[in-house]
């Protein structure tokens, strides 16, 4: 965990820190990161910041909720 941890880093902040970029992941402790998040679920799918699909009534919102407390804690990336 620690080696993903440190590479997603290098990567996503260092290399491509000027780019835009597309992450694919089941890992949603990083979804807080980012700017604009895309959940898919169920055959649905739902799209905003972490923050909002998390206040959401959507059954979404209890996903990234809950996914979300187990993220490492980090400055936010813009």
């Amino acid at each position: 965990a620690k080696t993903t941890e440190l590479v997603y880093r290098e990567v996503m902040h260092g290399l491509l820190r000027e780019r835009t970029r597309v992450l694919v992941t089941h890992h949603l402790s990083i979804a807080h990161e980012a700017d604009s998040v895309i959940v898919l679920h169920d055959n649905h799918g739902y799209s905003g910041s972490a923050s909002e699909l998390t206040r959401s009534r959507l059954s979404v919102g209890a996903i990234v909720e809950e996914l979300g407390e187990s993220r490492v804690s980090s400055p936010r990336h813009a």
